[in-house]
């Protein structure tokens, strides 16, 4: 039951920081003398943001370090070179339409994020241990 409110927890996040990417991607271009490229860029670095501090303290229950926040960004990366990759293999060596293979990517990309931020990222009992004795 706990894995499951956890996986909730990871959607719940996912969706707010999906949301706070497209209202300031949109307020940034409403209000500033900025591109869309640049607008899009600012949304997505206050998303990052909103997403790693719900998924430590929310999703996860853990606190925020340098550490896991490298790591938190090291499987942003690999979660869009996995996104890509899915839809340039997919665009090339099958005939699926390609509202399908998004689909596929935008299935699976959350899926792998979840399993690295439990094993990896978020995973309790990293760091210094201080024994009594």
């Amino acid at each position: 039951m706990l894995k499951l409110l956890r996986v909730a927890r990871f959607g719940l996040v996912g969706v707010v920081a999906t949301m706070t990417h497209a209202l300031s991607a949109i307020t940034a271009l409403a209000l500033l003398p900025i591109t869309p490229v640049i607008a899009n860029f600012l949304g997505f670095t206050v998303a990052f943001c909103v997403s790693m501090a719900g998924h430590a303290l929310f999703t996860f229950g853990v606190p925020m370090t340098v550490a896991r926040v490298m790591k938190f960004s090291l499987v942003a990366v690999a979660s869009a070179g996995l996104s890509s990759g899915i839809v340039l293999f997919l665009g090339a060596c099958t005939v699926l339409a390609h509202a399908q293979i998004l689909t596929l990517a935008a299935v699976f990309t959350p899926v792998f994020n979840f399993i690295c931020h439990s094993l990896w990222t978020f995973r309790r009992g990293q760091g210094p241990q201080v024994t009594r004795g």
